[in-house]
């Protein structure tokens, strides 16, 4: 995570999610976040998504970064990523680069963003869910396709013999 302190005491949040630095300073990136905030806190995540927010956190790849505090995923000890944005709030909040009021607001900015991070996994993982239902559905229909035609030319021999035996006993010979 990014912070800047921008105009009017806020912090603007820019994450850092394998797409490079998202511009914080940009009026479209605020009016995202504003969106995005909106949207994560119409509903109220449920104990497993909050456990697999945890998850995720622990398991994430993003460093945050806060003005004067020090690199502290550079040190060899295994933290989660949580627990190294608290200290890094902590540090900030010390050296007197954002308020308490900011810091909260940043931690709830990035709740929610582990929240839609979560709620992104399981659409991911609805959609190749239904990809393997469909392609499952494929597979049997094509089955029953090529079923159906093997039943179909069976049927067409076993009429073609009986005609064929038909017409050996009505003929005259």
């Amino acid at each position: 995570m990014l912070l800047r302190p921008a105009a009017g005491a806020t912090v603007k949040l820019a994450l850092i999610a394998g797409r490079g630095d998202v511009g914080a300073g940009e009026d479209s990136d605020a009016e995202d976040n504003n969106q995005v905030f909106q949207l994560a806190t119409a509903s109220r995540p449920d104990n497993q998504t909050i456990a697999s927010s945890r998850w995720m956190m622990s398991r994430s790849c993003l460093r945050p970064r806060l003005p004067g505090a020090t690199k502290l995923f550079l040190r060899g000890r295994m933290q989660t990523c949580s627990e190294l944005y608290h200290r890094e709030i902590h540090i900030a909040q010390k050296d007197k680069s954002i308020s308490e009021q900011e810091a909260a607001l940043v931690e709830r900015e990035m709740a929610v963003e582990r929240n839609l991070q979560v709620m992104e996994d399981n659409l991911k993982a609805t959609e190749n869910m239904l990809s393997r239902t469909q392609v499952q559905s494929f597979l049997m229909f094509q089955h029953f396709v090529s079923s159906l035609n093997y039943y179909c030319k069976f049927a067409i021999h076993v009429v073609h013999d009986a005609y064929a035996v038909c017409l050996l006993l009505m003929s005259p010979v």
